[in-house]
């Protein structure tokens, strides 16, 4: 019988259970990531081949490991990665550039109309005072949680993307303050009990 991926094998169990299209993926994300991390799974060896006990528990054990391997990654890798994983996605977001999805200049305004969102827009305290124009919003997504995308403009014209997300037990572990990614100035901060994040020119 041909070998199969392990997503294939947690694909094909979770679908039995009914879970949610979300929660699946984030376990297979997990899985794959496990395995970057640390690659090679060991196998318990068998003494014979004709063993069939053996032969059957092997396999079982290897998807135990994976998935073992996948939660322990997720739920105690450090506060460092936790950042360092936030900020390039933000970043990435930054830089595609997409266009709003909705228009407005308030705040809220702008989350009356993002409707999906579980949880209420805020104009944030800490850059109320940097003479931020606000301009329009998007979905997106922040370590798989659905976020807002705020563009702003300074004064000068130039582009930021402000995030807001809901404060997951993971992104509680995130440093906040001030660093450079991939040429761009980020700042983290938690404010009313989201998560926020601004990109934008250094200087």
């Amino acid at each position: 019988m041909a070998k199969r991926h392990i997503s294939t094998h947690l694909r094909e169990y979770y679908e039995a259970q009914q879970p949610s299209a979300k929660r699946l993926a984030h376990l297979v994300t997990m899985v794959e990531i496990a395995k970057m991390q640390a690659p090679g799974i060991p196998v318990i060896p068998t003494k014979t081949r004709t063993d069939h006990a053996s032969s059957g528990f092997r396999p079982v054990f290897v998807l135990f490991f994976a998935v073992t391997a996948a939660l322990a990654f997720f739920f105690f890798r450090p506060t460092h990665d936790v950042t360092q994983s936030v900020a390039k996605e933000i970043v990435l977001n930054h830089n595609k550039r997409l266009a709003v999805e909705f228009t407005s200049e308030n705040y809220a305004e702008l989350g009356a109309m993002m409707s999906k969102l579980d949880f209420s827009l805020l104009r944030p305290k800490q850059i109320e005072t940097q003479g931020f124009r606000v301009l329009g919003g998007r979905y997106c997504s922040i370590q798989g949680n659905l976020a807002a995308q705020i563009r702003l403009a300074d004064e000068t014209g130039r582009i930021h993307t402000l995030y807001q997300s809901a404060l997951t037990e993971d992104l509680k572990k995130l440093q906040t303050g001030d660093l450079e990614q991939d040429g761009l100035k980020l700042t983290l901060w938690r404010e009313g009990g989201l998560l926020f994040g601004l990109a934008g020119p250094i200087n």
